[in-house]
């Protein structure tokens, strides 16, 4: 289970969806995905400090973004820009396919998507 920014965002405010995503074992998230949601939250007023704390306490697995998931979610940017698929969502389905999980995801631009990664929208 490989989280975007949108669902784990949904997670931690309570958002319709967020009851989709397990509970159980323990979720993958980029560490670019991950910096998307520390912003989300500061700009939402939340401290540096208590956005560490609240992400810590979620025992997420945070996987380093390398070079050939650059590649990869270039390509994946590139076939999907005209749907409107931004850059952490590029990240996040390089990073599912790298690690061969599914994407979850709140955004409705993903369904239907066919990018050889499995995605599972929650709302």
């Amino acid at each position: 289970m490989v989280l975007d920014a949108s669902a784990l965002l949904a997670v931690l405010s309570g958002e319709p969806g967020a009851e989709q995503v397990p509970s159980r074992g323990i979720p993958v998230v980029s560490a670019i995905n991950l910096l998307e949601v520390s912003i989300v939250l500061t700009r939402r007023g939340i401290t540096p400090r208590r956005v560490r704390a609240i992400l810590d306490a979620l025992a997420l697995e945070v996987v380093p973004f390398d070079e050939s998931m650059i590649d990869r979610a270039t390509a994946i940017h590139a076939q999907t820009r005209e749907r409107g698929l931004s850059l952490g969502d590029a990240v996040c389905l390089a990073t599912a396919e790298a690690r061969g999980g599914t994407a979850w995801t709140a955004d409705r631009a993903w369904k239907g998507l066919d990018v050889g990664v499995p995605v599972q929208p929650i709302r």
